[in-house]
């Protein structure tokens, strides 16, 4: 438990553990819960798609990126792989803007070893920017392939019921079809 829980990296703190970090929340099984929790999600919502092995991979790490207790700067090469073996899934300008804000944090990251506090400072910024556009492009992931997909469709698309008579048996026999 200690080694998933040690910070690691420059800034060694990221995302969920960063916040928590900050509201002076810093037990190790806190952290530990919440990655479980939020991998267990990312994989049942993984196995209802229908996706191959290579996009499921790169979801999943994009939800471990997410969820994951503390932060090594390395982490960011797990995804680069998936992503290029995956590109012509996904759309450009994402994957454009994953690398440029990603490049951005490795930079300041690396940089505040050597420069001071005051870089520090913006590498957990430019982190939270990161995260925060990582959970979007997640959350994007999720909803374009599971509203072509009918597990989780109905999640994701509003449907008002007709109110009454014969409009909501067609409504019915047309929700028992799709």
């Amino acid at each position: 438990l200690e080694a998933v829980t040690k910070a690691g990296g420059p800034t060694g703190s990221w995302g969920i553990t960063y916040i928590l970090s900050k509201a002076q929340l810093n037990d190790p099984v806190l952290y530990f819960g919440v990655f479980l929790i939020g991998f267990i999600i990312t994989q049942i919502l993984i196995l209802r798609m229908k996706i191959d092995i290579v996009l499921a991979s790169f979801i999943t790490i994009l939800g471990i990126y997410i969820f994951i207790p503390r932060w090594g700067i390395q982490y960011l090469i797990w995804v680069y792989p998936l992503m290029y073996l995956a590109i012509n899934r996904l759309e450009q300008i994402m994957v454009k803007n994953f690398v440029l804000i990603s490049s951005v944090y490795i930079f300041f990251s690396y940089s505040s070893l050597s420069l001071g506090p005051e870089i520090k400072k913006i590498a957990e910024l430019t982190g939270i920017i990161l995260w925060l556009y990582i959970i979007y492009w997640f959350v994007k992931l999720i909803k374009e392939f599971t509203t072509s997909n009918p597990p989780f469709r109905h999640l994701f698309q509003e449907r008002d019921p007709p109110a009454g008579g014969e409009d909501t048996i067609k409504y019915s026999a047309k929700r028992i079809q799709s």
